[in-house]
């Protein structure tokens, strides 16, 4: 089952339920946790200059809460492409068990690199953080 926010030729969210095995997992506390249960272009994958390509990680809610809605927002490093606003889009509540597919547009810097980093959040509508940062990072050739 999945579920999309937002055009599929764009930055968006989606949702999917699975049982993915946990690969990395964070506690903001007792009840809201999540854990990485993919993602495309891992750190220090090799891109070339000036190349287009779709960042997405697979969060999936493991606490005892569904999440509350959340904003994904640019935190600092390497834009890549992306709008100068630190927002970058909406992401409704998610219940537990489910897998959040978040899916970014970014574009390689057209000077060569050793590496670059975006890094990203997801806070809550208060702009109070819900879990640790999460970034992007490639090198470029």
């Amino acid at each position: 089952q999945r579920r999309v926010h937002g055009d599929e030729q764009m930055s968006r969210v989606e949702f999917e339920v699975n049982k993915a095995p946990l690969r990395t997992q964070w506690r903001l506390n007792k009840d809201f946790a999540v854990a990485l249960v993919g993602e495309t272009y891992p750190d220090r994958t090799k891109v070339t200059r000036g190349q287009t390509f779709v960042k997405t990680w697979k969060f999936q809610n493991v606490g005892n809460l569904p999440w509350p809605a959340t904003r994904l927002q640019y935190l600092s490093g390497a834009r890549l492409g992306l709008e100068q606003e630190e927002y970058m889009m909406d992401i409704p509540v998610v219940p537990v068990g489910f897998v959040v597919k978040i899916i970014v547009h970014f574009v390689a810097p057209m000077r060569k690199e050793k590496c670059c980093q975006t890094v990203l959040c997801l806070n809550r509508i208060d702009n109070e953080a819900l879990f640790h940062e999460f970034w992007n990072k490639i090198c470029v050739v």
